[in-house]
């Protein structure tokens, strides 16, 4: 080979090194699913995080599609948390097998908030011991295909013993579906707060027309995960009617709301 052809190809070498380095660079968007631990028959949540690209994160519509294992998950639900909730109610569809999403709007999302949503996944209570359930999409597209994305993929391990969860970011700000709904006698409610979220909390019962019915929790609470029921009754003693029911979480300025049925 001539000293030309070598130099040729020694450039050719680097320039495909350099392309190779440019594509490991090239993803605006860095998406990233948990690797943690849990037991059969635990409900685990499933914070979908997006890092910002260097100007903002600039999204118009989101389309995923999160594949599961129905061998291993009974359910799915996605949470009202996220910038998934930008433009409204977005499309969910959450089954055993996967959860779809996709929300589109005419304003960007520019804000530095990196929770795309939470995913709520109910493991079977005869789920094998052992078994290693990847978290990772069929497809994640933002605005259609721009910006690029990669994606960092997670791990759901199921074990004996408590759910681990590693702490690598901030915990969602969630509201959960009222369970049982509908109530006839009792209802429960989880929520979720952030490290930055532990002041002026407050949990509040409304009718459809806004009135205020009772106050299940106000004040400050450490970050973290929380509950508490409600026995249909007023803050008066007096047991509500039957009918739709709103229960508002909020805190910081944000707020999130879940409907629920009282039945006699």
């Amino acid at each position: 080979m001539t000293p030309n052809g070598t130099k040729l190809r020694a450039l050719g070498a680097a320039l495909l090194v350099a392309g190779i380095a440019a594509g490991a660079r090239a993803a605006d968007l860095q998406v990233t699913l948990p690797t943690f631990t849990a037991p059969p028959g635990a409900t685990v949540l499933v914070p979908i995080n997006v890092s910002p690209a260097p100007n903002g994160l600039g999204i118009l519509s989101i389309d995923l599609r999160l594949t599961l294992d129905p061998a291993v998950i009974q359910s799915s639900q996605s949470l009202s948390d996220g910038f998934l909730q930008t433009w409204g109610a977005p499309y969910v569809n959450a089954t055993s097998s996967f959860v779809a999403e996709a929300a589109a709007g005419s304003t960007p999302v520019t804000s530095t908030q990196t929770l795309l949503n939470t995913v709520q996944l109910v493991i079977k209570a005869g789920a094998v011991i052992g078994t290693d359930m990847p978290l990772q999409f069929q497809h994640i597209l933002f605005n259609e295909g721009t910006p690029s994305v990669a994606v960092t993929n997670g791990l759901l391990r199921i074990r004996s013993g408590g759910v681990d969860v590693p702490r690598t970011g901030p915990l969602a700000f969630a509201l959960e579906p009222v369970s049982p709904n509908p109530a006839a006698r009792i209802a429960r409610f989880a929520f979720s707060l952030g490290g930055t979220d532990a002041a002026g909390v407050n949990l509040e019962i409304f009718t459809l027309d806004g009135r205020r019915v009772v106050t299940l929790a106000a004040g400050e609470l450490p970050a973290g995960r929380h509950e508490r029921t409600w026995d249909l009754r007023e803050s008066s003693g007096r047991r509500v009617a039957p009918g739709v029911y709103f229960v508002r979480l909020e805190c910081g300025g944000r707020h999130l709301q879940r409907r629920m049925v009282v039945v006699s």
